[in-house]
């Protein structure tokens, strides 16, 4: 029986082998790249609303007691604002596939609000002029005062009455009292109800580009 004896020489380092491999892939995986893209840039920024939408301060905002503390009238619109505002910074910056060092490589970058809240904050629905000629920016109350005290002497007394701006609660003058935000509602820079949100709608897009790319 005759044997038969061979030998394969590759005549590419593996360096090469692995740019010329990525180079033919580049195009493939730029359109599967591209696909995903379109996808998150449609979703994220219902993703981040909803999320916002489902924290317990903006039900009591809408449709609660918190509006009648806060002494917010339209609240409607004044939360639509909000929202649209926050839909218009909710930014999806792509890095298109590209070879670097001999692998291919892209990348997702997702940009939100500011965070000092400032794009929030100079908007014309987060306060307004009390009768008496006060500003009372109520968005930054419920946003980063947290339990301090916020009206000294005074107490909110809720329920119907014709003296009342929202018709939902009136400001009592109380010697020795004071009003802060609602405990259940105060928040900080650091933890108050936009970034609770955020931070859900963070988990829930983390799942939603896995669930792409797998």
């Amino acid at each position: 029986m005759t044997k038969l004896s061979f030998s394969i020489k590759l005549l590419e380092n593996n360096s090469t082998i692995s740019k010329n491999i990525a180079q033919a892939l580049l195009s493939d995986v730029t359109a599967y790249f591209n696909n995903i893209a379109n996808k998150i840039k449609q979703n994220i920024p219902d993703i981040v609303i909803n999320n916002i939408i489902n924290q317990p301060e903006y039900s009591a905002l809408s449709s609660g007691n918190l509006q009648y503390e806060l002494g917010i009238t339209n609240p409607a619109a004044r939360l639509s604002e909000i929202l649209d505002t926050i839909r218009s910074g909710t930014l999806v910056n792509i890095k298109p596939p590209k070879i670097i060092s001999n692998k291919i490589s892209a990348g997702i970058k997702l940009q939100m609000i500011q965070k000092d809240f400032s794009d929030l904050l100079s908007l014309g629905s987060s306060s307004f002029i009390s009768e008496k000629g006060s500003q009372i920016d109520w968005l930054r109350w419920l946003l980063l005062e947290g339990d301090s005290v916020i009206i000294s002497d005074y107490n909110f007394i809720l329920g119907p009455n014709d003296a009342s701006r929202t018709g939902g609660g009136i400001m009592r003058q109380t010697n020795g009292g004071s009003w802060r935000v609602p405990p259940e509602y105060a928040g900080n820079i650091n933890n108050n109800w936009i970034t609770r949100g955020l931070d859900s709608a963070t988990s829930q897009i983390d799942q939603f580009i896995t669930s792409l790319i797998k």
